[in-house]
Parts: C-alpha cells; sequence; structure tokens
C-alpha cells in the first residue's frame, strides 16, 4: 500500500499529495487549509474554516447561555430594586396623610381661635412635609421608570442571545 494519496486541491486544482499520518495540511500551491477526513476507505478534504465555524458556533452558544443566565440575576436584583422603591412610597402614602391632617389641624386651630398667625404656624409643617413628599414621590417614580427601561433593555438582550440558540 502506498505511503500517500493523490488529490487534487478543491481550491486551485493543485495536485496533492497526502501522507497516511496527515490530519491537516495547506495545499503548497495556493495556500488553503484542509483537514483530511477518512471513514470507509475514503479520503476527503474539507477547508479547516468548517471546523472553525462548527468551534465558533459551539463558542457562540456557551456565551449565549452564560450571557442569559447573568441577564436574568441581572433583572432579578433590579426587580428587588423595584419593589424597595415600592416600599419607600408606602412610607410617602403615610407621610402624606400626616401632612395633611398637619396642615388641616393646625388651620382649624387658627381659624376657630380666630388668629391667623397660629393658622400659619401649625400648618406650616404640614405645608413642608407635603412638600417633602410630593418631592420624594417624583424621585420615587423617576427610579420606578429608570428601572423599568432597564429591566427591558436585559430583556432584550435576552431575547437576542435566545435567537442564537435556536440557530
Amino acid at each position: 500500500m502506498a505511503d500517500f494519496v493523490s488529490l487534487t486541491c478543491p481550491s486551485c486544482n493543485g495536485k496533492l499529495q497526502i501522507g497516511k499520518d496527515l490530519e491537516q495540511f495547506a495545499c503548497g500551491y495556493c495556500g488553503t487549509e484542509f483537514v483530511v477526513n477518512r471513514g470507509g476507505g475514503v479520503i476527503s478534504l474539507s477547508p479547516v474554516v468548517e471546523g472553525l465555524k462548527r468551534v465558533e458556533k459551539g463558542v457562540d452558544k456557551t456565551a449565549s447561555e452564560l450571557a442569559i443566565a447573568r441577564l436574568r440575576q441581572d433583572i432579578d436584583e433590579l426587580a428587588r430594586q423595584y419593589r424597595a422603591v415600592g416600599s419607600d412610597s408606602d412610607t410617602n402614602n403615610q407621610m402624606f396623610g400626616y401632612g395633611i391632617v398637619a396642615l388641616l389641624a393646625g388651620f382649624a386651630f387658627g381659624v376657630l381661635g380666630g388668629v391667623w398667625q397660629v393658622a400659619l404656624c401649625f400648618g406650616a409643617p404640614g405645608i413642608l412635609l407635603l412638600a417633602v413628599v410630593i418631592s420624594t414621590w417624583s424621585d420615587n417614580g423617576r427610579q420606578r421608570r429608570d428601572i423599568e427601561t432597564k429591566i427591558a433593555a436585559k430583556r432584550s438582550e435576552i431575547a437576542k442571545y435566545e435567537q442564537l440558540l435556536r440557530r
């Protein structure tokens, strides 16, 4: 049996002599790299690029799976932050109620007593408390919208990675 097999380069039609122990080589004429496939008495050549594409696909799949897991953890953390901002809103609702009571009580004492200075004096803390609550509500709403935007972006990323996995 011969120590080599003669084939033609699929890229440039150059004459190739492939030894028994070669698994990969480059054409001496055009430089194209090939993998030697042996099986069932048949010898064939496939470009190294095809093997690299298979490896690349496997790497892409693994990277996508890891990215999806990381993004889901990020979404869980953002959801915790969202709930925390929501619990702040419950406290603000109570403070708002206290502010209204203080404001009304201050004005009621002043009006009933006929002294407007007393009404303003007692009502001022209520007004201040209401201003703080309204400002905090605005901040909470902004924080919640920012978190919702981040969650939507991460879900969009997950969809892209899942699409890569379906290929």
